[in-house]
């Protein structure tokens, strides 16, 4: 037996003013469904178990009976597996949105539905001229001005934060103070900051620099002020001519 499962998430809505009253589901036409609930069986089944904040990611998992409990490691990585992005064991996955604010508060969740598209261009509108500019260099140079980038992507990722860096034979040591992920009050097993590791050589590598980028201490497992990374850059990568030096 095949089944046909259609989740028309967040249709019921709620009552509104300007449908008199009533919920977007009742003031629509719905012939085909209204059909289905007559001919077929209705009831109701609670898809968010205890302990899990509200979403489709977590009802989802349920409805195609996955135990959150065991499964759920968040939206993101779910994400990943819809577009085949190739993830392995010990790779961290973020998801973020877009949002619109305005006089410090949020007022769209996803900056009026953006495209894919125009969201791509916001993130990475970087001057093309100094994009030019800095991939014309050489590598040790491109290398310090890639990390100027990453430098300032720490700063504002969150303004508390801030990372000081020393570059020596091709490795980039940073103290990064204030992390975002790692200012907790109970020590964690796991580095948290690693979100700011993959970041950094994610910077590096859009100037086509290899970059492998690790944690060394993190704040989050105690002992430090701050968190210790570590690039190692080991030259441009081979779809890029060197420059002159």
């Amino acid at each position: 037996m095949k089944y046909a499962i259609i989740i028309p998430d967040g249709a019921a809505d709620e009552p509104l003013q300007e449908l008199n009253g009533k919920t977007p589901f009742e003031a629509a036409n719905i012939p085909n469904m209204d059909r289905i609930a007559m001919e077929g069986r209705q009831g109701t089944a609670r898809t968010v178990p205890d302990g899990f904040e509200s979403g489709s990611d977590v009802a989802t998992m349920c409805l195609l009976g996955y135990d959150p409990k065991v499964y759920h490691t968040g939206r993101a990585p779910l994400e990943a597996a819809a577009q085949s992005i190739p993830l392995s064991a010990t790779d961290w996955v973020f998801r973020c949105n877009l949002v619109t604010v305005v006089d410090d508060v949020m007022k769209d969740h996803s900056s009026g539905g953006i495209s894919d598209a125009e969201a791509q261009k916001l993130l990475g509108d970087l001057s093309p001229l100094e994009r030019r500019i800095i991939r014309a260099l050489p590598a040790a140079l491109r290398t310090r001005a890639a990390l100027r980038t990453a430098r300032a992507l720490v700063r504002e990722t969150y303004p508390g934060s801030r990372a000081i860096m020393r570059l020596k034979r091709g490795t980039a040591s940073i103290d990064l103070r204030g992390s975002l992920f790692c200012e907790v009050r109970e020590t964690s097993i796991l580095p948290l900051c690693g979100f700011y590791a993959s970041a950094i050589a994610r910077v590096l590598q859009q100037f086509a620099l290899r970059a492998d980028a690790q944690v060394t201490e993190c704040r989050a497992a105690g002992g430090r002020k701050g968190c210790l990374l570590s690039v190692v850059v080991s030259g441009i990568t081979a779809d890029e001519p060197a420059a002159a030096a």
